[in-house]
């Protein structure tokens, strides 16, 4: 197995659990960054970071030569922009890898993925899926649900926001035991060329979840909740991201099913607690929200 490995949106808060598993297992792990020094600065020191941009394919070839696997870690915030990061950029990785269908091509998803409008970015990670599952490469399409890296993001001071009552349990996963399963699929060809649904070991409603991770984190902190439409109201000011209220609006409306029991058969169920992933995260000093790109 060549276990040279290209990552490309490897600097992000999903990207850096699976570099960091990645080279505890012993792989050698290419990055691909259009900032390399502030890259390096967050990526274990054995990684080798190149410059590149998913919109060049002389550098996209360039950063893949040699490598086994590609795997990306993808997102879209502007939705009606020219170049979209998630379908285009996977399209453009794609064709840069075209004479070498050897490559296995993998690529985070999100858990559910369907056409449904209501999910800001459904159509591009769908379409991405497809292109991926129909272009010769062998590939690993992966569908976790919400990561704890997101709790976090929702810190301001010593409050931590959310937007409606999101009454419905969900099976959060820490993006360690997410990298766990995903490098252990990188090792056994056995299990390519499938979808995988990625859930954590525990469901719990995201003020379940937010309590625990403020308890654990800083009991000062002090979790609320707020109306969906005061969230819209911070979207139109640019307060917050532009596809906040329609994920939040869509996860106060729809109830996650369990299932993940494919890849509990296949990889082990996954360990980590809330209040696990805030003693790694405190440990690894990698704290969602402080580190920009």
């Amino acid at each position: 197995m060549n276990k040279r490995i290209l990552v490309i949106g490897a600097h992000g808060v999903l990207g850096r659990p699976v570099v960091r598993r990645l080279v505890k297992e012993g792989f050698q792990v290419r990055v691909m960054s259009r900032n390399i020094d502030k890259a390096s600065a967050l990526l274990p020191g054995e990684v080798e970071v190149v410059q590149g941009d998913l919109r060049d394919a002389v550098s996209l070839r360039a950063a893949a030569h040699d490598t086994g696997i590609i795997y990306l870690n993808l997102a879209t915030y502007a939705h009606n922009a020219h170049f979209r990061t998630e379908l285009d950029g996977t399209l453009n990785v794609l064709k840069a890898a075209e004479d070498r269908k050897e490559i296995l091509v993998a690529k985070i998803s999100g858990f559910g993925i369907t056409l449904n409008k209501e999910w800001p970015d459904a159509f591009q990670k769908f379409q991405a899926e497809e292109a991926i599952r129909d272009s010769g490469h062998p590939f690993l399409i992966m569908r976790p649900t919400v990561f704890m890296e997101t709790l976090p993001l929702f810190l301001r001071g010593r409050f931590l926001f959310y937007a409606g009552q999101q009454p419905f349990d969900r099976y959060w996963i820490a993006g360690a035991d997410y990298a766990r399963q995903l490098v252990d699929l990188f090792k056994n060809p056995a299990y390519w060329n499938k979808t995988f649904n990625v859930q954590g070991c525990e469901a719990l409603t995201f003020r379940e979840a937010a309590l625990r991770f403020a308890n654990a984190f800083d009991p000062r902190i002090k979790v609320v909740s707020i109306p969906l439409w005061s969230l819209r109201i911070a979207v139109l000011l640019r307060l917050a991201r532009p596809d906040a209220f329609k994920s939040m609006k869509f996860a106060n409306r729809n109830h996650e099913p369990f299932q993940s029991q494919e890849a509990w058969e296949k990889l082990g169920r996954p360990e980590m607690t809330i209040e696990d992933y805030v003693h790694s995260m405190l440990t690894t000093g990698d704290i969602p929200g402080r580190h920009k790109i």
